[in-house]
């Protein structure tokens, strides 16, 4: 068995965050009529924070990244995205050992991978003659 009070381990953490406000108005994700943003009162931000176990060698022997995100709900649609970006980035990274959650904000954009609106709880097309970032590109720009 592992000797796990090895003193020459270590384990390191590094953490970011970047804002995710979009630069228009959007859709919100949330309620059961439609809502365009009017103005920002707070930026929607993400943070990613990493942890990684080191041995006495300085090798990496496992290793996690949390991300929380500003938006109602984490889509299995945007984790596939964001592993696909990844794997193409760096090579030897599990993608697998990154998973997200959502702090749950009802004032957040809604964002859909295709033109499908099939999660939405209400249609938009009232909104969809207005300037407006739409749900596809509001989901590319998240990914």
């Amino acid at each position: 068995m592992e000797n796990i009070n090895n003193v020459n381990k270590k384990l390191l953490v590094g953490w970011a965050t970047r804002d995710i406000t979009p630069g228009k108005p959007v859709l919100l994700w949330g309620q059961l009529y439609e809502r365009v943003s009017e103005s920002v009162r707070d930026p929607l931000t993400v943070t990613a924070l990493a942890l990684e176990a080191v041995d006495e060698n300085g090798r990496s022997y496992d290793y996690a990244v949390m991300v929380s995100c500003d938006i109602v709900g984490i889509e299995k649609s945007v984790m596939d995205g964001v592993r696909e970006k990844l794997k193409s980035r760096m090579k030897d990274f599990d993608v697998n050992r990154v998973f997200a959650f959502a702090t749950h904000t009802h004032t957040g954009f809604y964002y859909a991978k295709s033109k499908d609106t099939i999660g939405m709880n209400v249609t938009y097309s009232n909104s969809q003659n207005k300037d407006i970032m739409t749900p596809e590109e509001c989901y590319y720009f998240l990914v």
